[in-house]
């Protein structure tokens, strides 16, 4: 069995652990053998081993820290890391977010195929990746801390529930004006369900079921820093993160 594996990079709010764990999950339903390895050593709420359970029903092996280490945002890598990057079948890498998490990449790079492919997950409505010319400096910089080189990006125009065909239409243009900057190919375009069935660009459309929730949208549960908030009849809103 042929050894394929895909990396996914990007900026905090880029979508990527949402696009890694889609991702992973289409290509198990269709029968391969998938193998997820959280990479995230820098965002302590929003890591694909959250959901170990749902991907090992589905038949996806998960290689992250346990136990007491699950939760550990310190900058190793457990021994099983490096194994799993020999295993045949789809290997999918989830970076974590910004410079200081694309550096852990750079632990592995020896052991990454000359055909594997690095794909920037790109939200074109968050500040930092606004416009073409910032998608470029932040591809640059995370390239330079992996010491990789990006082979294509992924368009997830997402504004939350405010998102419509109209957005991920605009949103795309300036991802495609990006890639074309860059030189690189837009590989998908990922869109929430049910929306993405209504999307035609020309491109392969990634529908994304949504995974990824803060600890304090589990019921009971309150953001950090605003207990005292909701006890005086104040509201929070979550983090839109995708």
């Amino acid at each position: 069995m042929r050894r394929r594996v895909e990396v996914f990079i990007g900026p905090f709010g880029s979508g990527k652990t949402e696009v890694a764990l889609n991702r992973g999950l289409l290509l198990a339903a269709e029968g391969s053998a998938v193998t997820l390895v959280d990479l995230d050593i820098v965002d302590p709420f929003f890591r694909a081993r959250q959901v170990r359970e749902v991907l090992a029903r589905a038949g996806i092996s998960v290689v992250a820290p346990e136990g007491e280490w699950e939760g550990a945002d310190l900058p190793l890598l457990i021994p099983q890391v490096f194994g799993s990057l020999q295993r045949p079948g789809h290997i999918i890498l989830d970076v974590g977010g910004e410079v200081q998490g694309a550096i852990i990449l750079r632990q592995v790079r020896t052991l990454l195929p000359e055909d594997a492919e690095i794909f920037l997950v790109v939200n074109p409505f968050r500040p930092i990746m606004g416009t073409p010319l910032r998608i470029g400096e932040m591809c640059q910089a995370l390239e330079d801390a992996g010491d990789v080189r990006v082979t294509a990006l992924v368009s997830v125009p997402h504004l939350g529930e405010e998102t419509t065909a109209d957005v991920v239409r605009q949103g795309h243009a300036v991802v495609c004006a990006a890639a074309a900057l860059l030189g690189v190919p837009v590989r998908w375009v990922a869109v929430r369900e049910p929306l993405a069935e209504t999307i035609a660009l020309g491109i392969e459309v990634l529908p994304l079921r949504l995974y990824m929730r803060p600890p304090w949208d589990e019921p009971g549960r309150t953001a950090p820093g605003t207990e005292k908030a909701t006890l005086l009849g104040g509201g929070s809103r979550g983090q839109d993160r995708h």
